[in-house]
C-alpha cells in the first residue's frame, strides 16, 4: 500500500520470465548471425600471414593453410576489360545485367597427405564473380570476335579460357570459364575466375555470327556515306624497333606511305635509320626501353629500371632524346613493370614536358599509369589499340589491319603497333586501296595525339577506360611480344 499522496508506482512489464526470454531471442539471433557468416567464409579466428606475391597471399589459420588468389583473379578481370576496350567498346556501352559479388568462400579443397603423417588441411579462395553482360554497339565485330579477343588479352597475364558455351536457339549469346592454372605443392589445379555470359542487346548485331540473318527492325551498321561524317575517320600506324640491322627497313622505307617510325637509342643503326627516316618524310619518335616485368629477357642498353632515382632517370631519358634526331614524341619499348610505377612515369614524363614532346603508351601493361600521370601533367598522350603482327604472317597482320581500320570507322581514329619487319610492310602495302575505298586516311601520330590535346586523356575514346588498349591486341611487351625482335 502506497503512502497517502504518493503515486502508485508501475510494475515493470518486463518480468523475470519475460527477460529471460529475450536474452534466449538474442542469443538465437546472434547464433543465426554467426552461422551465416561462416557459411560465406567469414573468419573469427586469428590468420597468420606466411607468404604475400603478386598472386596470392598464403596464410594460416587455426590447422589451415589458406591461399587467398583475389589479386590474380582481379588482374585477370583487368584483362577482361581491356579486351573489350581494345576494340573499340567504350564503358557505356556495356550494361551490367546481373553479377554474383564476390564472397570469401572456398570453391576448391584439398587435404594432401604425407609419409610422415598428414599436412594441414589447404583451402583457397578467389572472390569468382559470375557476370552477365549486355553489349550495346553497332560496331563491326562479332560475338567471336569478342571471344577471340578475351582469349588474347587474358593469356598476356597467364590466364586461359577454359570453356565457351554457345546460346542456343539462334540466340547470340556465350558463356565464358575463365582462369588459370596455378601449381602448388608439386600439383597443378585449375583455377576459375570468372564466369562471363555475353549477351547482344536489343538494337545491335554484336553477336551474330555471320551465318545468321539480322534480326527483324534493327538498325544498319554499315559504314557512314560520304560527306556524313565531320572528318574522315584516321589511323596512326608506328612502326617499332627501328635502329637494328637493316635487313628489312629498306622495305619498310620504300612503302608508297610515311608511318612513324619508334628507334630505339644507342643501337648500330639507331641515328642512321632516324635520319633516313626524317629525310623520306616519316615521323620520328624515341622507341624508350623500359624495365619489363619478365626477369629473363634481354635488356637494351639504357633501360629505364624502378631501382633508379628519379634524377637518374631524368638524365638518362634526356641522353636517349639526344641520341635520336628529329624526335617528336616518346613511346615505350616492353616496359610491363616501370609503366605500372607512378614514381618512375612521373620522372620519366617531366623530361617529356619538358622538351614539349608527346608520350604513346604502348599499352605493354594492363594497369598503366601512363594515361593517369599524363593527364594530371598535362602531357599529350596516345594510347595503342593493336599490336599488328604478334603473328608474324601477312594473312594474320592483314586480318589485324582490317580490324584496325574497322575500329577507326567506328571510333574516328585508331592507333596500331607493328614492327620492322618484311612481311608488315608488305601486308600494310597490301591493304592501301582497302584503305582508300572505305575513306580511312593514314596519318602520322603527332596528327591524332596532338588534335586531342584540347581534351588530353580522352585520346582515344572520350570516358573509356585506362585499361582500353589491354595488350596484344595492344601489348607488346606480352609474353609473345616483349623481347620481341626483328
Amino acid at each position: 500500500m502506497s503512502r497517502a499522496g504518493e503515486p502508485r508506482r508501475k510494475k515493470s512489464p518486463i518480468g523475470p520470465v519475460s527477460f529471460g526470454v529475450v536474452l534466449l531471442l538474442l542469443a538465437f539471433t546472434i547464433w543465426q548471425a554467426f552461422n551465416v557468416l561462416s557459411n560465406q567464409g567469414v573468419s573469427f579466428r586469428r590468420r597468420e600471414v606466411l607468404e604475400r606475391n603478386q598472386r596470392y597471399t598464403l596464410f594460416r589459420e587455426g590447422g589451415k593453410l589458406v591461399y587467398d588468389f583475389t589479386p590474380a583473379a582481379q588482374k585477370i578481370r583487368g584483362a577482361v576489360n581491356s579486351a573489350f576496350l581494345r576494340l573499340g567498346l567504350v564503358p557505356s556501352e556495356i550494361t551490367l545485367v546481373e553479377e554474383t559479388v564476390p564472397q570469401e568462400k572456398p570453391v576448391a579443397q584439398e587435404k594432401p597427405g604425407t609419409a610422415s603423417g598428414r599436412e594441414p588441411e589447404m583451402i583457397w579462395w578467389l572472390g569468382q564473380e559470375r557476370q552477365v553482360l549486355a553489349l550495346a554497339t553497332s560496331q563491326h565485330f562479332t560475338l567471336d570476335d569478342y571471344i577471340n579477343s578475351i582469349r588474347q588479352a587474358i593469356s598476356e597475364v597467364g590466364g586461359e579460357l577454359f570453356a565457351v558455351d554457345y546460346g542456343v536457339d539462334r540466340l547470340p549469346e556465350a558463356i565464358l570459364q575463365i582462369g588459370w592454372k596455378e601449381s602448388l605443392h608439386d600439383r597443378q589445379y585449375r583455377l576459375v575466375a570468372e564466369t562471363l555470359v555475353l549477351k547482344r542487346t536489343a538494337g545491335s548485331r554484336l553477336g551474330l555470327h555471320p551465318a545468321l540473318p539480322p534480326i527483324a527492325g534493327e538498325p544498319d551498321i554499315s559504314p557512314p556515306l560520304p560527306g556524313e561524317r565531320l572528318r574522315p575517320p584516321k589511323v596512326a600506324i608506328v612502326i617499332d624497333d627501328w635502329g637494328y640491322a637493316r635487313a628489312a627497313s629498306q622495305e619498310m622505307l620504300d612503302l608508297p606511305v610515311q608511318l612513324t617510325m619508334a628507334v630505339i637509342p644507342f643501337l648500330p643503326e639507331s641515328t642512321q635509320m632516324a635520319t633516313e627516316g626524317a629525310q623520306r618524310g616519316w615521323e620520328v619518335i624515341l622507341h624508350l626501353p623500359m624495365q619489363p616485368v619478365s626477369s629473363g629477357l634481354r635488356l637494351e642498353k639504357g633501360t629505364i629500371t624502378t631501382n633508379m632515382t628519379d634524377q637518374e632517370i631524368q638524365q638518362l631519358v634526356a641522353e636517349e632524346l639526344a641520341a635520336v634526331p628529329g624526335v617528336v614524341g616518346v613511346n615505350n619499348h616492353m616496359g610491363s613493370l616501370a609503366t605500372e610505377d607512378r614514381r618512375v612515369m612521373r620522372a620519366v614524363l617531366s623530361v617529356v614536358k619538358e622538351k614539349g614532346l608527346f608520350f604513346l603508351d604502348s599499352r605493354t601493361a594492363v594497369n598503366s599509369v601512363i594515361p593517369e600521370v599524363a593527364r594530371e601533367e598535362g602531357i599529350p598522350f596516345g594510347e595503342n589499340f593493336l599490336f599488328l603482327d604478334n603473328v608474324n604472317r601477312v594473312e594474320q597482320i592483314d586480318e589485324r589491319l582490317k580490324q584496325l581500320m574497322k575500329i577507326a570507322l567506328r571510333n574516328g581514329d585508331a592507333i596500331g603497333i607493328g614492327h620492322v619487319r618484311p612481311d608488315t610492310a608488305r601486308a600494310i602495302e597490301a591493304m592501301l586501296p582497302e584503305f582508300k575505298a572505305n575513306g580511312v586516311e593514314l596519318v602520322k601520330l603527332s596528327d591524332l595525339v596532338l588534335q586531342n590535346r584540347g581534351k588530353v586523356g580522352s585520346f582515344p575514346a572520350e570516358g573509356a577506360s585506362r585499361e582500353r588498349a589491354g595488350q596484344g591486341s595492344a601489348g607488346q611487351e606480352n609474353p609473345r611480344q616483349e623481347g620481341v625482335t626483328p
